[in-house]
């Protein structure tokens, strides 16, 4: 159970990574 919720946070810290990536992109 503890391990489930320690990669789902991981996968949601991954996808903030990608969407501040994707806006850093935009801004340039």
């Amino acid at each position: 159970m503890k391990s489930n919720i320690k990669t789902e946070n991981q996968t949601k810290e991954s996808e903030l990574f990608q969407l501040i990536g994707r806006l850093q992109i935009a801004l340039e």
